[in-house]
């Protein structure tokens, strides 16, 4: 168990031209990402008073 294999270095992949659009096609929306929720948030609770 001592001569395992706990990661690997790999290259650095080479730096493409722009970061912008670098992650094309790698994600898929599914649903209505505009209609609003029916949860709510903590961000949304009423503060407290401090007075």
């Amino acid at each position: 168990m001592m001569n395992m294999v706990m990661s690997e270095n790999l290259p650095v992949n080479e730096r493409s031209e722009s970061f912008v659009g670098s992650m094309k096609g790698t994600m898929e929306i599914v649903g209505d990402i505009i209609a609003p929720i029916d949860v709510k948030w903590e961000a949304d609770a009423e503060r407290p008073s401090t007075s």
